[in-house]
């Protein structure tokens, strides 16, 4: 007790007053920075598991969202795309329930219930889903900014459900399904099937074809006949009108040269600069050549005579 005594009598000593108060302002000023540091420490802590948290229910409500978007079409999606659809919200609700937020586990008993209901009423066409799917974003985004507020909600919903669904109700709501399933199933099926035979209808038609092939071949040949027949009917119209417009030329130019030679002057010529004129003719080959000219139209206008003996009324 002699050392207590000690540092009692020490302690309470008046020239050792300033060395105490000094100890004891430098302990309540370290106690004070590790508190201040601590919850320095634990509010940015605190800020960056808020913001994870945000995070992941973004993520997630955009998961719901998107899954009640393809339960609304449910029956018009593929077996593979109802598979992922399914594999997605599986894996959100998981998410959903493991959030560190209180009543994390009755918005994803809320949001599944909602999902089932939107599968089944997407077999009635009439039925218009965009409302429900919008009623269905808005009450996931309340519920991620005021959590307390909306599981209140959530749970009023849930025991209303709970009320409404009874044995008869769920035995109807099951058949329905399996009916609706079943239905999109055989729809599947059959459009596989129409894809599958879809090869094996063309090859008749493709035959049908080949069979119909020789008939067309032959109609474009008779086609073609005809066309070479005409254009060489009309080339020869053409030769004959430009023999008939040679024969005209060559007439008009005699006649002018007859009329030439008679007025004792030169021909006028029409010809370019530079050409050279032939010979000229003389009057006697002109004349010659008139007459041919005349003696050829003449031939051509003789009426056709039938050789041989022709009856007559006086003979008989």
């Amino acid at each position: 007790m002699q050392w207590w005594n000690n540092f009692v009598s020490w302690l309470t000593a008046i020239s050792n007053q300033p060395v105490v108060f000094g100890a004891v302002v430098l302990v309540v000023a370290l106690i004070v920075a590790s508190v201040l540091a601590a919850w320095i420490s634990r509010g940015a802590v605190r800020g960056l598991l808020d913001q994870r948290d945000r995070e992941l229910k973004s993520a997630v409500i955009s998961t719901l969202v998107d899954a009640a978007a393809d339960a609304s079409v449910w029956n018009s999606l593929t077996t593979q795309e109802q598979v992922m659809a399914d594999r997605a919200v599986g894996h959100a609700d998981i998410q959903l329930r493991l959030l560190p937020i209180r009543g994390a586990g009755i918005a994803a008993n809320w949001a599944a219930h909602q999902l089932a209901d939107l599968k089944r009423t997407s077999a009635t066409f009439g039925y218009q889903l965009e409302p429900a799917v919008a009623e269905f974003r808005d009450r996931l985004v309340d519920w991620q900014n005021k959590p307390s507020r909306a599981r209140k909600i959530f749970q009023g919903d849930i025991d209303r459900w709970k009320l409404q669904d009874t044995s008869s109700e769920k035995s109807l709501l099951a058949e329905r399904d399996a009916w609706v399933a079943q239905q999109h199933h055989d729809d599947f099926t059959r459009l596989e099937s129409e894809s599958a035979g879809a090869p094996r209808s063309f090859e008749p038609t493709h035959q049908a074809t080949m069979q119909a092939e020789p008939a067309v071949n032959a109609n474009v040949n008779a086609n073609v006949n005809d066309r070479d027949r005409d254009r060489d009917r009309d080339t020869d119209h053409a030769d004959a009108a430009k023999d008939n417009a040679r024969q005209a030329d060559a007439r008009q130019a005699a006649a002018v040269q007859a009329d030439a030679a008679q007025a004792g002057r030169a021909p006028i010529s029409y010809a370019p600069l530079g050409y050279t004129p032939a010979t000229p003719s003389t009057p006697s080959e002109t004349q010659q050549l008139l007459d041919d000219v005349e003696a050829l139209e003449v031939r051509q206008a003789e009426p056709y005579n039938p050789t041989g003996p022709v009856a007559t009324p006086s003979q008989q």
